[in-house]
């Protein structure tokens, strides 16, 4: 007997398809370095296989298999542990399984190898995680019988959003994502609801807002999200996607959210505090890291945390990336916002003379003084392990600073925070973002000196400027984390370049800033 959800889905995979190919939409919508790995490697394998012969179950078991979504779930001998450890988390918060409704479970789509049968529940891992971010947003959004509409980008395989049906049935829910993944929601979310009124927007076209209410669920290939120009939502969710996208996508879908549609409340869980190897000087951080100081000035700040409970299982979770929650309610008042600001920037003070602030140490006579290295090696300071991170902390204080002001002081801050508790042997790749909104080379912008060496230290990157003086070949020497770069005339006949060798004037030779001018004039121009 076929199976028609997944023919379904597969049918509007391919229309989707259709309209990116014809309209070369790939080629303007820059994917991370990580989803284009991902496509590569695993999910067009899945769809060829899903769309010749598989039915759901198998589909959806592959791609557990692949972990082609990057979803995980405890298994063998971790996944009773795994469910102990959430159901203690959710009894303590008053969410008890057993006083839910018998079909909040797990989906009979996940992979057997990763459920329990408990009090004739199926239960995962995942599904209980997705549950205790349910517990979270419900206080927030308390559970109610009135109409939701809730918008999420990235949906990925729908999990969240078949949790979220459960606890809000009565909800229009889109989801919105490349059409590749959005197959996944697709398949997986007809399947488990097969009852539900189901909606694919597979073509361009007028806004479609008032027809969107009368559906349990809408899918939407991102190529198509501005037809919900102006649409009232009550919730916006991200989880994880915003994070693994480049800062210019990263800056488009927060316009989206911020100006295009009208959300009233946003639940975020994106990548936060991950180290990342800065000796490689094409790594992809460098340009994935603005997501979490995107939100304009217009949001209250409800609930704030870096590595929420939620997030600390020991089993499996701590493979997956340290996250930063936002839940926030939208609020364009300018009193309210004016009082924010001032309660904000109140808090300040405290902040700015604590000791990774001041750079305390002790010197030679027993003086506690500022300024020098911090933190002093075998000293509490030294990878602190009891940061406050939630809204009561300082990095909350000064985020939140930055968030309202814009301010380069604020900036300069965070990324000073950010060193000093993460070193630079392998730092948190918020540094990447936080350079470039401070002016480095500037009076107000330096560092401490300590830390400001450490950035100088790291190897410029070099490149060759299509055009040329004479007979010399100009490179561009870009600093990775200073605004500006550094052009030097290389003798053509030198033939290869290496930075050691020109920088010490053995083959290069500076130029001077009109030359400099010059040479941008000739790009821009043709010349």
């Amino acid at each position: 007997m076929a199976d028609i959800h997944l023919q379904a889905a597969a049918s509007n995979l391919r229309k989707a398809q259709t309209f990116y190919g014809a309209h070369a939409v790939y080629e303007r919508y820059q994917i991370s370095s990580m989803w284009v790995q991902a496509l590569k490697q695993h999910i067009h394998n899945i769809l060829d296989d899903g769309l010749w012969g598989l039915d759901s179950k198998q589909v959806f078991q592959l791609l557990q298999e692949k972990h082609a979504l990057f979803d995980i779930s405890a298994r063998g001998a971790q996944l009773p542990h795994a469910l102990d450890w959430f159901e203690r988390l959710l009894d303590q918060k008053g969410w008890r399984l057993d006083l839910l409704s018998p079909g909040f479970q797990e989906s009979d789509l996940f992979a057997d190898c990763h459920c329990q049968l408990r009090n004739g529940r199926r239960l995962s891992s995942d599904f209980l995680w997705r549950v205790s971010m349910l517990e979270r947003l419900s206080h927030y959004l308390p559970r109610t019988d009135e109409k939701l509409v809730v918008v999420e980008l990235g949906s990925g395989s729908g999990n969240f959003a078949r949790a979220f049906k459960l606890a809000y049935p009565n909800s229009t829910y889109i989801c919105i994502d490349i059409p590749e993944t959005l197959f996944f929601a697709n398949l997986f979310l007809t399947a488990n609801f097969p009852s539900i009124r189901a909606l694919y927007i597979s073509s361009d076209g007028p806004g479609i807002n008032n027809d969107l209410l009368d559906y349990d669920f809408v899918f939407i290939p991102t190529e198509f999200a501005h037809r919900l120009d102006g649409l009232q939502a009550d919730l916006f969710v991200n989880m994880n996607s915003l994070g693994e996208m480049t800062n210019e996508v990263i800056e488009q879908w927060f316009e989206f959210l911020q100006n295009t549609i009208h959300a009233k409340k946003v639940f975020l869980l994106n990548r936060f505090l991950n180290r990342v190897d800065i000796a490689s000087p094409s790594h992809p951080r460098r340009d994935e890291s603005a997501c979490a100081f995107q939100l304009d000035r217009y949001w209250d700040i409800l609930d704030w945390e870096v590595d929420p409970d939620f997030d600390r299982s020991p089993y499996v979770r701590t493979t997956a990336t340290r996250n930063l929650l936002i839940i926030a309610r939208r609020c364009a008042a300018a009193e309210t916002l004016a009082q924010r600001t001032n309660e904000v920037l109140a808090r300040l003070p405290p902040v700015v003379v604590e000791d990774w602030a001041i750079q305390a140490y002790w010197d030679d006579d027993g003086e506690l003084k500022s300024g020098g290295r911090y933190p002093p090696l075998s000293s509490r300071g030294d990878y602190n392990l009891t940061h406050d991170l939630t809204r009561s902390g300082s990095l909350f204080v000064i985020w939140e600073a930055y968030r309202l002001t814009g301010s380069q002081q604020y900036a300069r801050l965070l990324l000073i925070w950010m060193m000093e508790h993460g070193g630079m042997t392998t730092p948190f790749e918020e540094i990447y973002f936080l350079t470039r909104a401070v002016d480095l080379d500037s009076s107000e912008g330096r560092l401490p000196e300590h830390l400001q060496q450490q950035l100088e230290r790291v190897p410029p990157t070099i490149s060759l400027v299509p055009q040329t003086i004479g007979v010399f070949n100009i490179i561009e020497v870009a600093r990775p984390f200073f605004r500006g770069s550094k052009y030097i005339a290389v003798p053509q006949s030198v033939g290869a370049f290496y930075y050691d060798k020109y920088v010490s004037g053995q083959y290069g030779t500076l130029l001077e800033d009109e030359t400099v001018d010059r040479l941008v004039l000739q790009v821009r121009t043709g010349g």
